[in-house]
């Protein structure tokens, strides 16, 4: 109760953020294929950092962005 008064959330860190999405979107608009989306884009922070994020992860995202 007190680290939430602090602002503070449990839970892993996000592995796509909006920035990743709207590139992953705007790629895919131009006809790239997922796997190619994912090899192109970098988590940036957590336990894969600096890492691709998989297929499934891309799809994920963008299926709850739509």
């Amino acid at each position: 109760m007190a680290a939430a008064a602090k602002g503070n959330r449990g839970g892993r860190p996000k592995g796509i953020d909006d920035d990743m999405l709207a590139f992953a979107f705007a790629l895919r608009g131009g006809g790239v294929e997922v796997s190619g989306i994912a090899k192109k884009l970098t988590i940036k922070t957590g336990k894969n950092a600096r890492k691709s994020p998989s297929v499934a992860c891309l799809y994920r995202a963008m299926a709850a962005a739509a």
